[in-house]
């Protein structure tokens, strides 16, 4: 049995009126006004199905009243323009089972939109006739357009088990090129994008003086999802490549690379030339990843130590600067001294762009106490060598087996490399001292120095395209691999290693549906 409890009914000049022996009645055509009860989909949710109808149930069976009312679909707020409209009791897209109201819209509503229902305060009642009283705070967001962009050198998809949709779509720029958005990024669940500016070309040696020049620095490497890297909002974004560094003299700035971008939302710094003389700057170059400095004699004599005891020291010429979150500082050269060759000197490497270990290697050299001389005159322990270019980054979201086979614009000894991006390039030797050699390119495209030295330490991982000892290795195209340093004597345009390009790459999930 129900009760129904009321604390006082007011009479007239609002004076309290008493029953004192109580009230009687079935109650058959007592009558509450309508409410709502839920609401599907649920108010304030965010990626709701575009497709879907909306259900209101109310506290009680409802019926359009005679008097009809117009309920809207309103976008983005309360007064909104207006998506559908729908009169009560004649819109088919309108339907009534016992307690609930069903809304069907006749297409489907817009992706990625704030909608407002606008329900009318006539047109919807209960069986007793009374008017429910209206509402229009009700209101829910739809999902995002599947992101499907255009635009890149290569375009494709590949099938993928991490994938949230078992697909991937990449979209990959060797070149400068449009990249059209038909979504935001942030509405992709698995968006991940990369910038590579160009490398550094590694600087000169230099003779009378037995002197290596500084490894290349690497592009700067940009990566991550739109919650870590600046969102791409929907639209049309000119996507520039960066070139890597030239090796020509005199001209001392273009060894530095050049930067990449997608439009003005994200870029990456190329990287900065390695330190080389007479017409370069002897300290390494800022950039994405510093340019390793210099090996070669500082303007005041060096030091003079006992030349028995004396083995080594680091460069005066220090690499140059990185740019936070793209890349490292490169190394500083190494100092070498025995009574038959004087002084000799290695580069520094180039920065590369690993968190862990980018930075640029400085040049090892000889440190005392060692074999004395002259008892001991091709000891080991004279050696000086150029210093490793820094480690690139790996980025596993752009793996060599997935990128490689798809994007034949990529030079086949990059494919080999890729999955790791922005190496640093190894400091140069002279050649005329048998006690020096060049330092490694670093893993991510990074070249090795000149002079390599026959039966010496392996120059890097990678292969010497040249085919000679006398020539440094250039960073490594779409990598944005520092090229490594020149040796002596020089100058000569032969002898140093450009700068490898930059690269633009782009990955998300995409729906089987929208699969080639």
């Amino acid at each position: 049995m129900s009760e129904l409890n009321v604390s006082e009914i007011s009479g007239l000049n609002n004076e309290p009126v008493y029953f004192e022996t109580g009230i009687e009645g079935d109650g058959n055509f007592l009558s509450f006004l309508p409410e709502i009860l839920t609401v599907t989909p649920a108010a304030g949710v965010n990626n709701v199905d575009v497709t879907g109808n909306i259900n209101i149930q109310f506290d009680q069976e409802i019926k359009f009243s005679s008097t009809p009312g117009t309920l809207n679909l309103r976008s983005g707020s309360k007064t909104g323009s207006v998506i559908e409209s729908f009169t009560t009791g004649s819109s088919s897209g309108l339907s009534i089972s016992n307690d609930t109201l069903t809304i069907n819209p006749t297409s489907s509503l817009p992706f990625g939109t704030k909608i407002y229902v606008d329900i009318p305060s006539v047109g919807i009642a209960n069986t007793f006739g009374g008017v429910f009283v209206g509402n229009n705070n009700y209101q829910f967001t739809t999902q995002f357009e599947p992101l499907n962009a255009t635009g890149g050198n290569h375009e494709f998809t590949n099938f993928s088990t991490p994938s949230p949709t078992n697909y991937y779509k990449y979209h990959i720029f060797t070149g400068t090129g449009n990249l059209t958005m038909n979504a935001p990024s942030a509405s992709n669940p698995d968006f991940y994008v990369m910038v590579v500016g160009g490398g550094g070309a590694g600087g000169g040696g230099y003779s009378p003086s037995y002197a290596g020049g500084g490894g290349g620095g690497a592009g700067g490497v940009r990566r991550g999802n739109p919650s870590t890297i600046n969102p791409i909002p929907s639209g049309t974004y000119v996507v520039t490549i960066g070139g890597g560094g030239t090796n020509q003299s005199p001209s001392a700035a273009s060894l530095s690379g050049s930067p990449s971008s997608i439009g003005s939302l994200i870029s990456s710094f190329g990287g900065g030339g390695g330190g080389g003389y007479p017409t370069e700057s002897r300290p390494g170059k800022f950039g994405g990843s510093g340019g390793g400095g210099w090996g070669g004699p500082s303007p005041s004599t060096e030091p003079q130590y006992a030349p028995v005891n004396y083995r080594g020291h680091v460069s005066q010429w220090p690499g140059g600067t990185g740019v936070p979150g793209q890349g490292n500082p490169g190394g500083s050269g190494a100092v070498a001294y025995n009574p038959n060759y004087s002084w000799y000197y290695a580069g520094g490497g180039g920065g590369g762009a690993s968190n862990s270990s980018g930075q640029g290697g400085t040049g090892p050299y000889p440190t005392y106490p060692g074999n004395s001389w002259p008892s001991y005159p091709n000891s080991p322990v004279w050696n000086v060598y150029g210093g490793s270019g820094g480690y690139g980054v790996p980025v596993p979201e752009f793996p060599g087996p997935v990128i490689g086979p798809q994007s034949p614009t990529i030079p086949t000894e990059s494919r080999n490399l890729l999955g790791t991006y922005g190496g640093g390039g190894g400091g140069g030797a002279p050649s005329t001292s048998p006690f020096a050699t060049a330092g490694n390119g670093g893993p991510g495209g990074g070249g090795h120095g000149a002079y390599v030295r026959p039966g010496g330490p392996a120059p890097s991982p990678f292969p010497q395209t040249s085919g000679s000892n006398y020539i440094a290795e250039n960073g490594f195209a779409c990598l944005g691999g520092g090229g490594g340093g020149g040796t002596s004597p020089s100058p000569s345009t032969y002898t140093t290693g450009r700068g490898g390009s930059g690269v633009v790459m782009i990955r998300y999930a995409i729906p089987s549906t929208l699969a080639n």
